[in-house]
């Protein structure tokens, strides 16, 4: 079973900054899309995003709607921007089903190995990780020297969230 969510131009125009985006692919959601002959299709909202500025939409298609699976269990989203009246992201941290950072590359991406050293691991072993992640996916790219910090402080509000709800190391 799911929750339908409705459609948002962030999404649907590829804008790699879009909140929305990060979170919905943490919660694993789904996209509905639809053709002009009423034809759907159901894709992972990571699969929307194409290149930046690109989707799998064309003339033809639209975005409908978003599926969030139910029993996500706790989430949690983190952002860092310009300022506070900035509503565009410079990076973002969503946890759902799925650990992504928004604002990273052309779409989210997953950071599988800091998801599994969130439980049952060191702080700095899940800051160090969430780190690796910045580095591989963007590695020339002239932000990442602020991106390696903006982590690793979203991280830590995660890390802080968290403590409390689930068992940790000692």
């Amino acid at each position: 079973a799911s929750s339908p969510a409705t459609a948002s131009p962030a999404r649907a125009n590829a804008s790699a900054a879009a909140d929305g985006t990060a979170a919905l692919c943490a919660l694993d959601a789904q996209a509905l899309v639809e053709d002009c002959q009423g034809r759907q299709e159901r894709l992972p909202v990571g699969a929307l995003i194409t290149a930046p500025g690109k989707t799998v939409l064309g003339p033809d298609r639209f975005l409908l709607a978003f599926a969030i699976p139910d029993g996500t269990g706790p989430s949690a989203f983190f952002k860092v921007g310009s300022r506070r009246a900035v509503a565009i992201s410079k990076l973002s941290l969503a946890l759902g089903r799925h650990l992504v950072l928004g604002s990273l590359a052309p779409s989210p991406v997953r950071a599988e190995k800091a998801q599994a050293l969130l439980v049952g691991s060191s702080r700095e072993a899940f800051l160090d990780a969430l780190t690796e992640t910045v580095e591989r996916a963007i590695p020339i790219r002239a932000s990442l020297a602020y991106k390696r910090v903006a982590v690793r402080g979203l991280g830590d509000d995660l890390w802080r969230s968290i403590q409390g709800l689930v068992p940790q190391a000692r």
